[in-house]
């Protein structure tokens, strides 16, 4: 019958996208968890100055720092689709009444997470990347440190950044997000290079380093 070819067609397209969804996060956990040379690096370096730069958030309820808190904790654990939010709520001794006061829906946290992520990405790209930080410091120096860095950082939000990749797949939002923080922190890196053009083997160093 026509009902039943389209339940069929239906389930197939769902398989489908939870087979790609699958198949995403399975190399973004791979990205942020498994990387051995990456985690070799990053142990390597000693730690310095470059430090993640979290907001104080000043004047946010105290509910709302308490969703966040408690999602990126659950996300430790397990993937965005598999959290709930009475699991979320639970875990910020909140209610769902109030959860909904604040968030639309639990797409709405992770949202307003990504938001609060990017801001503190670009933030910190800006004290890491400092030129005043670097005076006297060669490329490859630099180069080293922030892998390095950045590898710390993945690791300890990994669970928050793979929620926030499977999303971006899907949301223009997410992407349009993402593709600003990268823009950011391209830019600032850029200039740490163009400043040490003469020590980058490139035909064009300029190219090279932007």
């Amino acid at each position: 019958s026509v009902f039943e070819n389209l339940r069929v067609t239906r389930k197939r397209r769902a398989e489908r996208r939870a087979a790609r969804l699958a198949e995403l996060e399975r190399a973004v956990r791979v990205a942020v968890h498994e990387d051995p040379l990456d985690r070799d690096l990053a142990a390597s370096v000693p730690a310095s100055e470059s430090r993640w730069l979290a907001h104080a958030y000043r004047g946010l309820a105290t509910q709302r720092l308490g969703n966040y808190a408690a999602a990126e904790s659950l996300l430790r654990e397990k993937c965005w689709e598999d959290t709930s939010v009475a699991e979320i709520v639970r875990r910020a001794d909140s209610s769902v009444g109030a959860f909904y006061a604040r968030f639309r829906d639990k797409d709405a946290l992770l949202s307003a997470l990504h938001e609060r992520f990017v801001e503190e990405a670009i933030a910190t790209a800006e004290h890491a990347l400092c030129e005043k930080r670097w005076a006297g410091s060669s490329i490859s120096e630099i180069v080293r440190e922030l892998v390095a860095f950045q590898v710390r950082i993945q690791d300890q939000h990994a669970g928050l950044v793979r929620a926030i990749v499977l999303r971006s797949a899907e949301c223009a939002e997410f992407r349009d997000r993402g593709l600003r923080m990268t823009a950011s922190i391209d830019g600032l890196f850029a200039r740490l290079g163009v400043a040490r053009r003469r020590e980058i083997l490139h035909p064009i160093p300029i190219a090279a380093a932007a």
